[in-house]
C-alpha cells in the first residue's frame, strides 16, 4: 500500500448514490474504472482506490468508504 498526500491528487466526484454518478474532476468524463490499488492518506488515515480517467488518463482519489457504501 503507498503512502499519499490526498489533498495533492484529483479526485472522483460523485459516487455516493450509483456507480453512473462517478466523474473526473479534471475533465467531467464518467468514463472511470478502478485500478484496484489501495492508497493511505498518512495525514488523516483515510484510505483511497485509486481511479483511472480513460478520457483524459489521470489517475484520481475515490474515499474507499464511499465505494463501499455505495455498493450495499
Amino acid at each position: 500500500m503507498r503512502v499519499v498526500r490526498a489533498e495533492r491528487w484529483h479526485q472522483v466526484r460523485g459516487g455516493y448514490s450509483a456507480e453512473a454518478d462517478r466523474r473526473c474532476s479534471v475533465c467531467g468524463s464518467a468514463q472511470v474504472g478502478t485500478s484496484g490499488e489501495v492508497v493511505l492518506d498518512a495525514r488523516t488515515g483515510q484510505r483511497y482506490r485509486v481511479v483511472r480517467c480513460h478520457a483524459c488518463d489521470y489517475d484520481l482519489l475515490e474515499p474507499l468508504g464511499l465505494v463501499l457504501s455505495a455498493a450495499s
